[in-house]
């Protein structure tokens, strides 16, 4: 299974609220979440191929190749884009639940060393 799959998928169900999910809209949801938080399409339509029959209950006969192609495509569709942009300040609490360290503080991280590295009182 993909890394931190189960955690998507039962941290978007959680959020859900009403009657019968949609588990169609969740894999968009997830796939869209995926894109924000930097999987390239490929890694998408791969998490989608595995995990989506898995999440359910009955046999719905779908070819999973092409709904996982479909639903990665979606994450990268002007849909998709509006959809981003509405969820886009969630990213770095969904990179902390994929246990990814944002890329900014990746940065931060990478300037302030070479600042410590050549500062003045490191010299001897």
């Amino acid at each position: 299974m993909w890394p931190f799959a189960i955690e998507r998928v039962c941290d978007v169900l959680k959020r859900q609220r009403g009657g019968e999910v949609d588990l169609s809209r969740v894999d968009a949801m997830i796939a869209v979440r995926m894109c924000v938080t930097s999987h390239d399409q490929v890694a998408i339509e791969g998490a989608i191929r595995q995990c989506a029959p898995a999440t359910r209950q009955k046999d719905e006969g779908r070819n999973w190749d092409d709904y996982a192609q479909r639903t990665a495509r979606y994450a990268y569709s002007a849909a998709g884009d509006r959809q981003a942009a509405d969820i886009g300040k969630y990213r770095q609490q969904w990179e902390k639940l994929e246990g990814r360290e944002p890329q900014r503080q990746q940065e931060q991280a990478k300037a302030q060393k070479i600042e410590r590295d050549n500062s003045p009182g490191m010299s001897l």
